[in-house]
């Protein structure tokens, strides 16, 4: 398919960079730095985070994507969904396929590297590339506008889950550092390896040259057809493309593992039996219940790469991969939804409320522990109406909280902070008012 871990991360066009055109971009701004700011840049941070077990951006976030697609040639690469050869490798408990999953063995498999050569390819005559330099600070526009409106790419859910992590450190980014993404550590490239291992054993990757830029769109279309498939066939698929709205935004992303397997049986036979508890009875439960078909649920799974074999046991963790599982859940939901029937692999009542994240070590990809969570679509509007306040300019954008300093020591942006500046001054000045309230209470005394 598609480079996987690029798909969170399209381009203003919706077609992603190959990985000669990352490499082709991260040479043009090695030879040509944007200038930094000394202190504005804390380079301790990527080892501190790796002492802490934590990764310090989403894997998603791989590519230089802001990047004028035009600045580059139609002519590329990319990569497509086939079905697993024989000897493929897969994980030691596979998802079983439930029975009333039907199975198409007849199914075949176009050659893409045909269809595509064959086609006329046309150039457009490159233009220039845009500045790779920081956003000026003075710049009145609203987020939304300046970053995510066109010709720039559209929303990301990894642009709307980076507030539920520190929403400054996201407007810094977007603002002070090159394309408005962050430095990509050696870990981060582990984790993308580890993502791509994971990947590996449900898919076969088919490379097929890219000559316009409808050829890179009808690729992702080919990738989620062949990821439906692939669920079909073998009850799991990975590196699923979703789209939809939020707040009338195009918003897409990629889902790591999707599966007929329940993460959590128990869990949810508990979340069942509290949901029938609480749920009045309807006029409607003393006629007979329609039968209905034996519909599997498809369970969501998002995939986050430690440094440690330490499992997370910090709420402010999860937070960001609760958020993003719960947006893909709608996401998928919704598509479910639609008449359209995308090749009868699932019904709009199909898609599971049951969530999990798992945790795996960076070296070596083996599960250090798994979380998992019901969707609560109460607490996703609420954090959505609260991070699109920010993308719309109707506030600043927000810091973290005194209880999560932490994350602190691992942001590129540390010496130069304002909200942590206004938080050291605040707790100053409380300290100087006991202090003071202190002396004078012993010497009225």
């Amino acid at each position: 398919m598609e480079n996987s871990r690029s798909l969170d991360s399209d381009d203003e066009y919706g077609y992603d960079l190959s990985l000669e055109d990352e490499t082709l971009l991260s040479q043009l701004i090695t030879d040509d730095p944007a200038p930094t700011s000394a202190s504005s840049r804390n380079p301790a941070a990527p080892s501190i985070a790796s002492d802490l077990g934590i990764d310090t951006i989403v894997e998603e976030e791989s590519l230089l994507d802001d990047v004028p697609f035009d600045a580059l040639s139609y002519r590329s690469f990319g990569t497509a969904k086939g079905p697993l050869r024989a000897g493929g490798n897969r994980d030691e408990n596979p998802a079983v396929v439930p029975s009333s999953s039907p199975r198409h063995t007849a199914v075949s498999y176009p050659d893409l590297n045909k269809a595509l050569s064959n086609r006329k390819h046309t150039h457009s005559p490159p233009k220039q590339a845009e500045d790779a330099s920081p956003e000026p600070a003075n710049d009145s526009r609203s987020p939304l506008v300046r970053f995510r409106s066109f010709p720039r790419k559209p929303f990301t859910v990894t642009d709307l889950t980076a507030g539920a992590w520190c929403e400054l450190q996201y407007f810094y980014t977007l603002t002070r550092l090159p394309f408005g993404r962050k430095t990509r550590t050696a870990a981060m490239k582990q984790g993308t390896k580890v993502h791509q291992a994971l990947e590996d054993e449900v898919h076969t990757t088919v490379r097929v040259e890219i000559a316009s830029k409808e050829d890179g769109f009808g690729l992702r279309i080919w990738n989620l057809v062949q990821g439906l498939r692939t669920l079909r066939d073998t009850g799991m698929t990975r590196e699923l493309e979703v789209w939809g709205f939020v707040d009338g935004n195009l918003v897409n992303g990629v889902i790591d593992g999707l599966s007929y397997e329940n993460p959590d049986p128990e869990f949810q036979e508990q979340l069942s039996q509290d949901s029938e508890n609480q749920s009045q009875a309807s006029i409607t439960d003393y006629f007979p219940a329609k039968k209905q078909a034996n519909i599997p649920q498809i369970y969501l799974t998002d995939v986050k790469t430690r440094g440690s074999m330490k499992a997370p046991n910090s709420p402010a963790l999860l937070r960001p991969a609760k958020v993003q599982l719960f947006l893909y859940q709608r996401f998928m939901s919704e598509m479910a939804a639609n008449k359209l029937d995308y090749l009868r692999i699932f019904r709009a009542d199909s898609v599971g409320r049951l969530l999990a994240v798992e945790y795996r070590y960076r070296g070596d990809g083996s599960l250090i522990d798994s979380q998992v969570f019901p969707m609560d679509d109460r607490a996703l509007n609420l954090y959505l109406d609260s991070t699109m306040e920010w993308w719309k300019a109707d506030r600043s954008p927000r810091g973290v909280q005194i209880e999560e300093a932490y994350k602190c020591r691992m942001c590129e942006f540390v010496g130069d902070c304002t909200w942590r500046s206004a938080m050291d001054e605040e707790r100053l000045q409380s300290t100087r008012q006991r202090l003071a309230s202190s002396r004078k209470h012993v010497s009225s005394g």
